[in-house]
């Protein structure tokens, strides 16, 4: 299924909101011992976001750093609803998730969500791809 990430906001420790919006692939879901329905999307178009100097950098792996260490790659996003009674399904739009950055590949791999391979980048707004009119 794809997405379109179209609206974020939250903690102002990245730009990744001038970024948006961000086109998503639903890998599938993760599994998790914590409350709620964590999906793991990957970013089509990967994008570099800056991250703000106070931004802890130890658990963010060197692959997704830059070489300087001020900006980090965000190839995939962890989403969740921010409703418990929503999931992720075709047409969904203007659907309210918690957003954040995976800082680990491994996550991807894992199959289960593990909040310290996540970086919280805040509260978006989710559309189906195909109910998204095209940009001009």
């Amino acid at each position: 299924m794809a997405l379109v990430l179209h609206s974020l906001r939250g903690f102002p420790h990245t730009d990744i909101a001038a970024r948006l919006p961000l086109e998503l692939s639903v890998a599938g879901r993760l599994r998790s011992d914590m409350p709620g329905r964590f999906w793991f999307c990957r970013v089509t178009a990967e994008v570099w976001c800056r991250l703000d100097d106070s931004t802890e950098r130890r658990h963010i792996s060197d692959a997704l750093l830059s070489e300087d260490g001020t900006s980090l790659r965000v190839s995939a996003l962890v989403v969740t609803p921010a409703a418990s009674n929503q999931v992720l399904q075709a047409g969904i739009q203007n659907l309210a998730v918690h957003a954040g950055a995976v800082l680990d590949p491994v996550l991807g791999e894992s199959g289960v969500f593990n909040a310290a391979q996540v970086g919280y980048l805040g509260c978006g707004l989710l559309d189906d791809a195909t109910q998204v009119p095209p940009r001009v």
